[in-house]
């Protein structure tokens, strides 16, 4: 019997092993593809979650679980200001508050004259004057969800 024969004939002849080792091959070229996809898809995420609003990177207090449980002082931003090559440094506020049937919904606090620096874009009404003033900008899902029209601001 020719190699090449004995080759061709022998995954016919215990076909459950021929199947297993096939299902077997296929599983691990598809974990190997969902695990290369899942990946990938974390690392488009966290580079957009850092870069928010534009920064070119974003600071955060070290050994916290998550950046929403992030405490920074005014006093550091001031600093980061400083820096040669920073041109603009701002804090934010950031908390998460149920609403209504979302799991969860983001909040986002910035000083009104610094908001060019986030990538905040008022598609309708207007945006924040006063600093003082007991107001918000309301993004479609929140808009949506309270019968507003989109970016309106809310005394």
């Amino acid at each position: 019997m020719r190699f090449i024969t004995l080759i061709l004939k022998n995954p016919f002849r215990n076909r459950a092993r021929t199947l297993l080792a096939v299902t077997g091959i296929a599983i691990g070229i598809a974990t190997i593809v969902t695990l290369g996809v899942i990946t990938e898809g974390l690392k488009t995420s966290t580079e957009n979650t850092l870069k928010a609003g534009g920064a070119d990177f974003t600071i955060v207090e070290s050994n916290v679980s998550d950046m929403f449980f992030s405490k920074i002082d005014q006093e550091y931003v001031d600093r980061v200001r400083n820096v040669s090559g920073v041109e603009d440094a701002v804090g934010i506020l950031m908390a998460v508050q149920p609403l209504d049937d979302n799991p969860y919904f983001v909040l986002i606090g910035i000083e009104p004259s610094k908001i060019n620096m986030s990538q905040i874009k008022v598609t309708s009404g207007r945006t924040l004057t006063d600093p003082d003033a007991d107001e918000v900008i309301l993004g479609k899902v929140a808009a949506e969800n309270h019968n507003r029209s989109v970016g309106d601001t809310i005394r």
